[in-house]
């Protein structure tokens, strides 16, 4: 706010209280956790050189020399996020801060002419390494609710935050398959709602919906969230499963695909650093883009607001990856890729 606290009048502090409550609100919660970390290794910095950040004059010079001293260990695109957390601090402080201050600018052109470089997004998850992953998992409790949570993340393109979010009555079986109503997302940050579809699959092994309902009836979950911790002796808990800890189970279960190759330690690590939850959400789209799938179509289940963003996802490493282990004909048949004849 332009003015601290003390210089607001009593009879508006009130209505202050609640502005500063929307403010906070105006952000996700990853970006604000993601904006302290930032500050703070800022504050290390300047405390270990002895420095104040809020006396020594202009800030703008401050952070230019911050910024140069981490990029030898830091990529150049963190870099510009941390001035972006770093620029957004002060002025919650009302301080002035001008991220196109020419000595911070300059600093900032040169991290990025000598060691900027492409970002190396994870890799999209093919269809025949899901295949291969579904077709380890089993009937207990843990697999039936990893086999529901892959199949909605892939098919529903779900970001890892989405799917901790899902609850029960988000969910509406109909005849023709299953809608799953979000109510909050990145692209999605006031809260307008957005309805994902996902029909049936000819092939049980491979259907969503199909997927879910045997969670449903295993887990007894009539209410609360969809995807939760099973506790020791087979109990599902109440709470659910948070972001990191869906990505952690995605790695896991590829992983344990990995490991059925034969392939050399070496080579699973490098396969499997390629991988994260976001692999789920890419994968379908790579799949979307492989049969030829229009981009109004894709971005109106993927919740996209643009086809630039979209074609973020269409890298020649993803589109022409070497899958270890085809499909059979008849699972390309199911899958509706167009490529295939009979």
């Amino acid at each position: 706010m332009p003015a601290p606290l003390e210089e607001v009048p009593d009879r508006l502090k009130d209505a202050f209280d609640q502005a500063i409550g929307y403010i906070s609100a105006a952000q996700a919660e990853t970006t604000k956790r993601g904006y302290l970390s930032d500050w703070r290794g800022f504050l290390s910095w300047c405390q270990a050189h002895q420095t104040d950040p809020f006396t020594l004059g202009p800030p703008e010079p401050l952070v230019a020399l911050y910024i140069a001293a981490q990029a030898h260990h830091l990529a150049a695109t963190t870099i510009s996020r941390h001035v972006r957390a770093i620029a957004a601090t002060y002025r919650a402080h009302g301080r002035d801060f001008n991220p196109r201050h020419e000595l911070l600018a300059a600093v900032l052109r040169g991290i990025h002419r000598h060691h900027g470089k492409a970002a190396e997004g994870k890799q999209a998850l093919p269809m025949e390494e899901l295949v291969g992953i579904l077709s380890l998992l089993g009937d207990s409790l843990h697999d039936l609710r990893d086999r529901a949570l892959i199949l909605i993340g892939f098919f529903g393109a779900f970001r890892r935050s989405e799917l901790a979010a899902i609850h029960y009555h988000h969910l509406d079986f109909a005849p023709g398959g299953l809608t799953i109503q979000l109510t909050g997302s990145k692209t999605d940050p006031l809260h307008h709602g957005q309805v994902k579809a996902l029909p049936y699959q000819p092939l049980s092994a491979l259907c969503p919906v199909q997927a879910v309902k045997d969670w449903l009836t295993s887990s007894q979950i009539s209410q609360g969230p969809l995807f939760r911790r099973i506790r020791r002796y087979g109990v599902v808990g109440s709470s659910p499963l948070r972001g990191r800890s869906i990505a952690r189970l995605i790695k896991q279960r590829y992983r344990t695909y990995l490991q059925t190759l034969g392939l050399s330690e070496e080579v699973l690590i490098a396969r499997l650093d390629r991988i994260s939850s976001h692999s789920l959400r890419s994968g379908f789209i790579t799949h979307a883009f492989r049969q030829g799938e229009k981009q109004w179509r894709i971005r109106k289940l993927t919740g996209h607001l643009s086809d630039q963003r979209l074609e973020e996802y269409n890298r020649p490493e993803n589109i022409f990856s070497n899958y270890p282990a085809p499909l059979s004909p008849g699972t390309y048949e199911v899958m509706g890729d167009p490529k295939v004849r009979h």
